[in-house]
């Protein structure tokens, strides 16, 4: 089963659902509105730790779906295999993260891919592209219909590859999005039937045929400057439209060398970012990464304001939010933990005007030991010092290094936007390694 959840995890990263999100006592409200939204959106619950649905009192949600759920992971591990984050500990490659940019565009427009990947050996593995230009994720993420897949391997498709040292690698090409991706997409008319869709579409009568194709053509054909020339209530109709109607593409990549690795991720193609609305998503953000010591054996991060004054914060250089690096002197007796802040951006809601959100960050750690990959010793542990496992990897992570030794650590952000699930919203995403030598 360990393999199982597993699977699980990554196919909802890649899908677009909302990320396994495990978070200190003082953010279980904003577990409270992932889980409102899931209930609200329909979205699949069994994503979600059971931990989470265990702090929490939802007397709203669908009783049912959460039993389901707890059933599920009741029959499961407590926690998932510890190669999958200590990076090196098997011969395997692992698949860090696929980031598209910008994470949503508009027919027409060109984006990055990049793939992010650890590989010990990287001479021997073959990486093969396509990209779905059809793809509707279905009810619940599952049963997702892909169709007019587009080969992205030769010439055509030139790709830049680059060696982080340590076997992290990236890929990286560009890709035109085609201009009638909304018109193709077996989603967009299941969309332009939703209530909300509706409401603003019969203002929006005027200008387009109430079809993919009408609307399609209406859109392409203005501007943001366009819009800044209209009256404001006919602009707000136009932005409105522009990002509700809404279509994904998935990019798949296969990863080769004996066994199969399959990384995908989706890319929004909506009208948004050429219209100028507010609302269009951008990758995350890394505002600070920290590693933090703590005098004191086993120190709990939620209980560290006792320490206030005596902590060392040291910050970790970004370079370009990619690659950072620190050094530090490892002290006897002391508690170490790096934390990440993700920075969440505002949003407005689909289902009230006005309404301001703001978007939930999930992080991913990986480790890499450079004195000895296949170490199975322990780096990330929980707040009681124990082997952790994924649930316990949130924004603050306790680590557990060896004095005089180097640890490259990834870790990957990815912002979540659960009432736009179902306006095909793909997630943005940000891939950060960080070296750490404890002197």
């Amino acid at each position: 089963m360990k393999t199982n959840m597993t699977t699980l995890f990554w196919s909802g990263l890649a899908a677009g659902w909302p990320q396994i999100l495990r978070r200190d006592q003082g953010s279980v409200a904003k577990d409270a509105l992932a889980v409102r939204s899931l209930s609200r959106l329909s979205l699949p619950v069994s994503l979600f730790p059971g931990r989470l649905l265990h702090q929490l009192s939802l007397p709203g949600l669908l009783l049912p779906a959460l039993l389901l759920q707890l059933f599920l992971l009741s029959g499961c591990s407590d926690d998932y295999a510890g190669e999958e984050w200590r990076l090196g500990e098997e011969d395997k490659i692992r698949a860090l993260g696929v980031v598209i940019e910008p994470p949503e565009a508009a027919p027409g427009e060109t984006v990055d891919v990049t793939l992010h990947w650890y590989d010990p050996r990287p001479a021997a593995t073959q990486i093969d592209w396509q990209v779905a230009l059809e793809f509707d994720p279905g009810n619940y993420g599952v049963d997702p219909v892909e169709r007019r897949f587009v080969d992205l391997n030769g010439a055509g498709v030139p790709k830049s590859t680059t060696d982080s040292g340590d076997g992290f690698f990236t890929q990286t090409f560009s890709f035109q999005v085609p201009d009638s991706v909304l018109v193709w997409s077996p989603a967009v008319s299941t969309l332009m039937q939703a209530d909300e869709v509706e409401t603003v579409a019969e203002a929006f009568a005027e200008w387009a045929d109430p079809t993919p194709a009408g609307w399609n053509a209406f859109l392409s054909s203005l501007t943001a400057e366009d819009l800044a020339s209209m009256d404001p209530e006919s602009a707000d109709v136009i932005r409105s439209i522009s990002d509700l109607f809404a279509a994904q593409i998935r990019f798949h990549a296969t990863l080769e060398h004996g066994s199969k690795v399959d990384a995908t991720r989706t890319l929004t193609v909506r009208y948004s970012s050429a219209l100028g609305s507010t609302n269009v998503n951008e990758n995350t953000e890394v505002a600070s990464l920290y590693l933090v010591g703590i005098p004191g054996y086993d120190v709990v991060w939620s209980e560290r304001d006792e320490y206030e004054g005596r902590m060392k914060w040291t910050e970790v250089a970004i370079d370009d939010e990619v690659h950072a690096s620190v050094r530090d002197s490892l002290q006897g007796g002391w508690t170490y933990y790096l934390v990440c802040d993700g920075l969440a951006q505002s949003y407005g809601s689909p289902y009230s005007d006005g309404t301001q959100l703001e978007e939930l960050i999930g992080y991913r750690w990986f480790r890499f030991r450079a004195a000895d990959p296949t170490s199975d010793q322990p780096f990330f542990v929980t707040d009681m010092g124990d082997d952790a496992d994924v649930y316990d990897l949130d924004e603050a992570v306790r680590i557990e290094p060896s004095k005089g030794e180097r640890y490259r650590v990834c870790v990957v952000l990815r912002d979540e936007r659960p009432e736009w699930a179902r306006y095909q919203a793909s997630p943005g995403q940000r891939v950060v390694l960080a070296d750490i030598l404890f002197e």
